[in-house]
């Protein structure tokens, strides 16, 4: 049996650690990072949503592309409202030595 220090051996298990945490927080920082860019997108449809509008004219014109493009930006807002809502991810749970 060999003696091992247990200086030493602490010093590892708080490098451990260390990496530990660095990752759960580097996870926690890149969901965070998707959610915040969820929101944005949200935001660009909701604004772009508000800007289709039926053109008034006595022209002919095919009213379902306005329709359809409406529709798609709701669509689109509604799967990322549930994308949010749902949540990340679980996180990687630390190894508590």
């Amino acid at each position: 049996m060999t003696n091992i220090d247990p200086e030493v051996l602490i010093e590892n298990l708080r490098k451990e650690r260390i990496v530990d945490a660095k990752k759960y927080l580097s996870q926690a920082y890149y969901l965070d990072q998707r959610i915040d860019a969820k929101i944005e997108q949200i935001e660009n449809l909701r604004a772009l949503a508000a800007k289709i509008t039926a053109a008034i004219t006595d022209m002919p014109f095919n009213h379902s592309q306005t329709h359809q493009a409406m529709s798609e930006a709701i669509c689109k807002i509604i799967d990322l409202q549930n994308e949010i809502a749902v949540g990340p991810p679980i996180l990687l749970p630390l190894n508590v030595r």
